[in-house]
């Protein structure tokens, strides 16, 4: 892994200033991929895309457009959003494009799996479990079953709502070619678990 130069963003509101890392390149040497589609890669770390600014609340994307190039020696780090955060997002009318909206979905699931993916013996209160199942249930909405990786990110959504018989019906249609995932997924809802599974290391 080669790091790349600290990144710097102005909050569109009220101007203060966050910083974030960059990569020149990067591997997935040491990877840890989930049935959630989430890979954790220490040598290819993800930065956070979208912020909430913790002097004003603003809301907005680390991009070219908030993008500045002065050094400041005192800029906050960059935090990833959190499960409230990004709950609160996503039911704000601040995203109207669908494809941004798709991309915070998948952010919210991974982030309420994280909670199972650190510690497996941890579970969702009832609100949590109720704010996770609709996040779900929308989020399969807008995926695109043409395409094989949301396909399969569709059965795993239904596998994690413990709809096993919707997740198996969906595997049956996917090509051999990935049996082995289906054949892994398969054994979960045979054993009735809904929470993520690690598929490799």
């Amino acid at each position: 892994m080669i790091p790349g130069p600290e990144l710097l963003y102005k909050c569109p509101k009220c101007e203060k200033i966050v910083s974030k890392g960059s990569l020149i390149s990067g591997n997935t040497c040491g990877a840890k991929l989930y049935s959630d589609g989430k890979q954790i890669a220490p040598m290819l770390p993800e930065f956070p895309a979208i912020v909430k600014c913790k002097y004003c609340n603003t809301f907005y994307w680390l991009n070219k457009e908030n993008e500045i190039n002065i050094g400041n020696e005192n800029a906050d780090r960059a935090a990833f959003l959190s499960v409230d955060e990004y709950y609160e997002l996503i039911n704000s009318d601040i995203i109207k494009n669908e494809k941004k909206l798709k991309f915070l979905r998948i952010r919210l699931w991974w982030a309420f799996n994280d909670k199972l993916r650190n510690n497996k013996n941890e579970n969702l209160s009832e609100n949590e479990q109720i704010i996770y199942e609709q996040n779900c249930l929308k989020l399969i909405e807008t995926l695109d079953q043409e395409d094989i990786n949301e396909k399969i990110m569709v059965a795993e959504l239904y596998r994690n709502l413990g709809n096993f018989e919707k997740c198996e019906s969906i595997l049956a249609g996917i090509d051999d070619k990935f049996n082995w995932l289906k054949e892994l997924l398969i054994k979960e809802c045979k054993n009735n678990n809904s929470k993520i599974i690690m598929l490799k290391q």
